[in-house]
């Protein structure tokens, strides 16, 4: 993480970091691909302890944040959970 914001100003998550890193390890001549697995603002501890930097949730993102949150925990039942989508599906 960074190696590559050093020398690219590009934020990597922890994931993507590891596939990067192991793609450089086995590339030898061949060009290479890669594909971010997800933002690195989902991991912004890990990148801002890696680059010293902040990394801030993209604008389509952001306002998530002061959102309410909607969860409801239940059993793990085949039943309660096919309920629960049936009452409170969208029609």
């Amino acid at each position: 993480i960074r190696e590559i914001y050093t020398t690219h100003q590009y934020f990597l998550d922890p994931h993507t970091a590891v596939g990067f890193r192991a793609g450089m390890e086995l590339q030898e001549d061949r060009p290479m691909i890669c594909l971010a697995t997800a933002h690195p603002a989902k991991f912004a501890d890990a990148v801002n302890r890696a680059t010293g930097r902040e990394v801030q949730l993209p604008p389509a993102l952001a306002h998530l944040a002061g959102m309410e949150s909607r969860c409801e925990i239940m059993d793990a039942d085949v039943g309660l959970i096919r309920n629960y989508i049936q009452e409170h599906a969208l029609t």
